[in-house]
């Protein structure tokens, strides 16, 4: 798992992360057989998340005031193992890559000026902006990606 962070500018932000799990489970010997199939089924061994922030002036009528958007990736995956009636395998049930894609705002403001001041904290993000309905594989169960969805989130700091 490996995490970067690259801020070319205090207004600009990047963010880049990404995770390998090796889902492949050991060969066992011949007089052990049962302990499951040698694949940890309905796994993705390969996810990675890639966020792009722009915060506004502090100093200008927008402080507080940031926007960004997000790229998230699922590689493909295998589901189920299928066979016929008689136990024979006929193959695999595999899912393709997942590419999801988001964006947010967010508005940070202190409600008065003294040091003790009251903060509020409100943010907007829509999941799924591009409205992707693939099928995809959640331990070992399929799917359709869930549709678009908006989140508006209101905090008050005391």
């Amino acid at each position: 798992e490996v995490e970067f962070y690259y801020n070319p500018s205090r207004s600009i932000t990047f963010t880049c992360a990404y995770n390998y799990t090796n889902y492949d489970r050991i060969k066992f010997p011949d007089n052990i057989t049962d302990l499951g199939a040698e694949q940890i089924l309905g796994q993705s061994p390969h996810r990675a998340t890639m966020v792009g922030k722009y915060t506004f002036n502090k100093k200008g009528k927008l402080n507080g005031l940031s926007m960004g958007l997000n790229q998230r990736y699922r590689s493909g995956s295998v589901s189920k193992i299928l066979e016929d009636f008689n136990g024979n395998e006929l193959g695999e049930l595999k899912f393709k890559d997942e590419w999801v894609t988001g964006c947010f705002a967010n508005y940070d403001r202190r409600l008065g000026s003294g040091r003790n001041a009251p903060k509020l904290g409100v943010r907007f993000s829509i999941s799924n902006l591009f409205n992707k309905k693939d099928l995809v594989n959640r331990t070992k169960r399929a799917m359709y990606h869930e549709s678009r969805s908006y989140n508006l989130n209101v905090k008050i700091s005391f």
